[in-house]
């Protein structure tokens, strides 16, 4: 399965930043994303709120992230970033995703 997504982020360039800007085009959807914020050593939280314009809805998501996989896939992932200007960089970015298949048998 062939699957993309064209994203811009804004997002300040000082390590202390907190917050960024998403829009995706394709989905229509803008949102405010807040930094992950360590809640443990192996544990990450990041919230946000966005709009779809889509379905002209608002809501706010979280989400729990960690450093370790286990979920059955395994990805591959590159990023690229173009400094075009001073202050403006473009990252063009990619990933693949996939599950190897279950290999079952018997020896005779």
């Amino acid at each position: 399965m062939n699957d993309f997504q064209t994203k811009l982020v804004l997002k300040p360039l000082s390590p202390e930043r907190r917050w960024k800007f998403a829009y995706e085009p394709i989905r229509q959807d803008v949102r405010l994303i807040s930094k992950k914020i360590p809640v443990t050593k192996f544990l990450n939280l990041q919230v946000g709120i966005g709009h779809n314009f889509k379905m002209n809805a608002i809501g706010w998501k979280w989400k729990l992230t960690t450093c370790f996989g286990g979920d059955g896939i395994s990805r591959i992932r590159n990023k690229t970033t173009l400094g075009l200007v001073p202050c403006l960089d473009f990252r063009f970015g990619w990933r693949a995703d996939y599950v190897l298949p279950e290999v079952t048998g018997q020896v005779p």
